[in-house]
């Protein structure tokens, strides 16, 4: 899918030019074409997304923070999307400046809503799952399970794998135990292969980012006989003119939420 995307861009690019010189000669009522030629193409790409998926034991869903802006403002209700993932928190002390309202509009829109703490290894992991519990008290049993955001941001300067681990076990105990629900794990193939290595985590859903363009995402080894639960493909979805992250969770979707 990604290589045709790309395809459709350069063409798209080819055509922009071929305007552009128009412009240059015949004036500016051309201006508006090419702007709406790439909006149609935006909105078709979109929609060939979404349907493919429609009719099936697929759900999509979005990942959103304060980069996204008043996306939670332009989305109509459901906008063929199922679940909505938002930013809540990140260390000890920062809370995403959109937090609040986009966690009350997802659920106000009637989108499955979920949302994810940012974990950094160099601060306090009790501390730190503290500070996501005390920012969203009222995550419900119809709400999707929390989720720790770990990447490599996550890391301090020569962190060990084992250091980084031993850390984030801590917090996943914390934020298990406050929550009363057991946590997602959010990171990509190449982090959770060298820093996520430990059987137990195996026992903490995974949802991984994989931008690979295939059926299927790369699974890291931790989680080889498990599987995914939501696989975030690509992030080209579009709400008006803002881009976000595409995410798809296989199965019932009563399922997303335990």
């Amino acid at each position: 899918m990604k290589g045709t995307n790309y395809s459709w861009r350069k063409n798209f690019k080819k055509i922009l030019g071929m305007l552009n010189a128009l412009l240059i000669k015949g004036g500016v009522v051309v201006i508006c074409f090419p702007l709406s030629l790439y909006g149609l193409y935006v909105y078709d790409h979109d929609v060939q997304q979404v349907k493919s998926y429609e009719q099936s034991n697929h759900h999509i869903g979005i990942d959103i923070s304060h980069y996204q802006g008043n996306l939670m403002d332009e989305i109509k209700d459901h906008d063929h999307l199922d679940f909505v993932i938002c930013k809540a928190t990140q260390g000890v002390t920062y809370t995403d400046d959109d937090f609040e309202k986009n966690w009350r509009l997802i659920k106000e829109k009637g989108f499955i809503r979920g949302t994810y703490h940012f974990f950094v290894v160099s601060d306090d992991p009790r501390e730190q799952a503290i500070h996501f519990y005390d920012t969203v008290p009222d995550l419900g049993v119809g709400d999707i399970a929390p989720i720790v955001d770990v990447e490599e941001l996550s890391l301090s300067q020569d962190t060990s794998s084992r250091v980084f681990q031993q850390r984030l076990k801590e917090f996943l105990r914390v934020v298990e135990e406050k929550f009363r629900r057991k946590p997602m794990i959010y990171s990509n193939y190449a982090f959770a292969q060298e820093y996520l290595k430990e059987d137990w985590l195996a026992d903490y859903p995974l949802w991984i980012a994989d931008y690979n363009g295939k059926s299927s995402p790369a699974i890291p080894s931790t989680w080889r006989n498990i599987g995914y639960k939501i696989w975030q493909k690509n992030s080209s979805y579009h709400v008006g003119s803002i881009a976000t992250d595409f995410d798809v969770f296989i199965g019932h979707k009563s399922d997303l939420v335990r």
